[in-house]
């Protein structure tokens, strides 16, 4: 079981994670080449896209930290 995904609430990262597994059994196409997909377009948000949908400045720059982190788990094979 693949611990990945980490989850934010009210600006303050929680503890905990998510397998991506559990995607899959709620969505088939859910996959690690469709999340990698998803942190990619992420990248591209600008700063006024994080604020037009309301996220606070204060922690845009540690979401943008923490979702290039899972990109970067996620694209790097596993030794397991």
């Amino acid at each position: 079981m693949e611990c990945t995904v980490e989850v934010f609430a009210d600006g303050g990262r929680l503890k905990g994670c998510v397998s991506l597994d559990l995607g899959a059994l709620k969505d088939r196409g859910f996959t690690r080449a469709t999340f990698l997909d998803a942190l990619n377009a992420i990248a591209r948000l600008t700063s006024d896209d994080w604020a037009e949908d309301g996220i606070d400045a204060a922690v845009i720059d540690q979401l943008r930290s923490t979702f290039g982190e899972w990109h970067q788990q996620l694209a790097t094979p596993s030794s397991d």
